[in-house]
């Protein structure tokens, strides 16, 4: 039997959120950076290659693998960034400028209930965190280009779950759209989809859901 969705009217501690598929798409983001410079198909085909070793290292080691996904390895060390050999002649902070032209451009990026969800939050003073894999600068560039860069980032390079049971000091709700990642107590998946799960904690299709 699936447990009780928690209702943050009434929550007390830390609420983690993760950030891709579950506060904003994950596709068009960094993405569009490179559409920005370059081509952004490399970054695709690049993206493709990680995600096909860290799941063969997965398989080996019988464990969660997350390879080190920083933009910064597709665009090369700073000053001269670039990718696969082409320069783009982009520092750090080009970077970053790019992805502020981008969120004026796209103020929207954040799913509508997850936006509710946020201003809720607000009202009661919870400044909610933002957990996620892969490196510190990439997680950040992706927080401002959903217009999230108000709120803490979180990097980890173990499953959630696992570190927040070491973190977290008092009580704490995740919320993540991949069940794997969750906690055993303390997490929910979003499902907007509905689609079938075998995780059988709390569920949601909508941030709604947790508020009553």
């Amino acid at each position: 039997m699936a447990h009780e969705i928690p209702n943050l009217n009434e929550f007390e501690g830390t609420v983690f959120l993760d950030q891709d598929d579950t506060l904003a798409p994950t596709a068009g983001g960094i993405e569009a950076i490179f559409a920005e410079v370059g081509d952004p198909t490399r970054l695709v085909s690049e993206r493709q290659r990680q995600r096909i070793q860290s799941q063969e290292l997965a398989a080996a080691q019988g464990t969660l693998v997350v390879p080190p996904y920083d933009i910064r390895d597709h665009l090369g060390p700073n000053p001269s960034f670039e990718l696969e050999g082409e320069p783009y002649n982009l520092s750090e902070e080009d970077i970053i400028a790019i992805a502020r032209r981008l969120r004026e451009k796209n103020p929207d990026r954040l799913f509508p209930d997850a936006r509710r969800s946020l201003g809720r939050l607000a009202t009661r003073n919870l400044v909610p965190v933002i957990l996620s894999y892969g490196d510190d600068f990439t997680q950040r560039l992706k927080a401002s280009l959903n217009g999230l860069d108000e709120y803490p980032v979180e990097v980890v390079d173990e499953l959630k779950g696992d570190y927040l049971k070491k973190r977290a000091i008092g009580p704490y709700l995740l919320v993540d759209d991949r069940s794997k990642h969750l906690p055993k107590r303390g997490g929910v998946l979003y499902n907007p989809s509905g689609k079938a799960t075998t995780y059988d904690g709390p569920t949601i299709r909508s941030h709604d859901e947790l508020w009553r």
